[in-house]
């Protein structure tokens, strides 16, 4: 009896197959691909999770899973971002440290808040939150070349600028890292790339952390997400190129495709 219950279990094997090598290959190459896309976007004028995360969720199913397999390749794409506009000059230290300083007090906050606050206020924070970007974008003579300014930026504007941006990324996060170049560059005054290296210090560090906290939990498929953080890596490198060669041409288009995803995810989410 023990032999035939032992030789009946194995039929049951066949069951489960390994994928075929071409659906494995195709989700390969699915993930690079996106990741490409979402790391030209993310370093141009952030929010490449919009497009990452879903793509993530795909392969490995909604939830902790598929965002901590993301953390990793927003950290490569932030990191290289940041790495190609320090080589290229345009961080500003004392202020992007400050800032990634204020950005985590913030998103500390917010994630303790996010508990208390109702799910059907969350549409809500897109209709508060979209018009900055609109308006960015319509606003041409924002997107001039600034003469250099002889003042430093008010570091107590950094600081309410990334405890605020710090805030809404941790209370809900959705475009966190465009929301930290505008706040930068619309209300702490920086110029355009300096804002945008200085978010992507901030998202590197936070990208950094959160990687930690679910990879300890085991919720990090280091396969996939090392497909997506070879697209995002690329991604982030040639976008951060693009935007140091010709900043005042490919953030705008970029900031419109942010805000397109942003008022689809929550659509998607809330109707």
């Amino acid at each position: 009896m023990q032999r035939g219950l032992g030789s009946g279990t194995l039929p049951n094997r066949r069951h489960n197959p390994d994928p075929p090598k071409d659906r494995v290959q195709n989700t390969e190459i699915f993930l690079v691909v996106v990741g490409l896309f979402a790391g030209i976007i993310d370093a141009i004028a952030g929010g490449g999770g919009l497009i990452a995360l879903p793509a993530m969720s795909l392969v490995v199913g909604p939830g902790l899973d598929a965002i901590g397999s993301n953390k990793l390749a927003s950290f490569a794409c932030a990191a290289i971002a940041f790495l190609v506009y320090l080589w290229r000059g345009h961080v500003e230290w004392r202020s992007s440290t400050l800032f990634t300083v204020a950005v985590g007090a913030g998103a500390l906050a917010g994630s303790f808040a996010a508990r208390f606050v109702p799910v059907d206020a969350f549409p809500w924070l897109l209709a508060l939150t979209c018009p900055v970007i609109v308006y960015a974008v319509w606003k041409k003579d924002l997107w001039l070349t600034r003469p250099v300014q002889q003042d430093s930026p008010s570091l107590w504007a950094i600081v309410i600028a990334g405890i605020v941006v710090g805030f809404y990324d941790g209370i809900w996060g959705p475009g966190g890292g465009t929301f930290m170049f505008l706040a930068l560059m619309l209300f702490a005054r920086l110029p355009l790339l300096a804002s945008l290296a200085a978010s992507k210090l901030a998202n590197s560090a936070a990208a950094a952390v959160a990687l930690v906290i679910y990879g300890s939990a085991g919720h990090v498929h280091l396969r996939e997400a090392m497909l997506l953080a070879a697209g995002m890596l690329t991604g982030g490198f040639v976008g951060a190129m693009l935007a140091s060669a010709n900043a005042s041409r490919v953030v705008r288009p970029a900031l419109i495709v942010v805000a397109v995803l942003l008022t689809a995810k929550v659509i998607a989410t809330y109707a």
